[in-house]
């Protein structure tokens, strides 16, 4: 796919999916800030739209949910749907620290009154079972934190880096 229909693509998707948000949720009206997405009164039939539309949901959180689209190869749509949320300060951050270990491109983002949407790499889970790197990030967090390291040790540092939907 070509740059052209790549950005065409993408613009296209946003507008899809902020369109359904938008109309389901009258334009964030109906968006109760202290419920997570799939909390939502109108969150079934919003989703029933999405998925008509070619979209999976990967994961929600508080603030948010991702999306994949079969046309949207490797990048996925984060929409956010709370006024509330970190989500534009982070992603202003990501787009200063591109390039970066552990910090996802951004390639679009879109806020309506609704909700905002950015698009990124998909992003995958860290086998840190299996992962060199891991093993070795245990013992310089050992070091500078003054602890030996477990899977099962939270890391604020490292959530951020393991977590799909940023």
């Amino acid at each position: 796919m070509n740059t052209l229909s790549t950005t065409s693509c993408i613009t296209s998707l946003i507008n899809t999916v902020t369109n359904l948000v938008n109309d389901w949720s009258y334009d964030g009206k109906a968006t109760d800030q202290t419920k997570p997405p799939k909390a939502q009164r109108y969150w079934m039939g919003l989703e029933r739209s999405l998925k008509s539309a070619g979209f999976v949901v990967l994961g929600a959180g508080f603030f948010s949910v991702v999306l994949r689209h079969v046309d949207l190869h490797e990048k996925v749509l984060k929409v956010g749907l709370k006024k509330e949320d970190s989500a534009a300060a982070y992603t202003a951050w990501c787009r200063i620290n591109q390039g970066r270990a552990g910090v996802p491109a951004v390639y679009e983002t879109k806020r309506t009154a609704g909700c905002y949407v950015v698009v990124l790499d998909e992003l995958f889970p860290i086998d840190t079972d299996n992962l060199k790197e891991w093993r070795g990030f245990r013992a310089a967090a050992a070091g500078v934190h003054g602890r030996e390291w477990s899977n099962d040790t939270k890391c604020p540092h490292l959530e951020a880096l393991q977590s799909q939907a940023f």
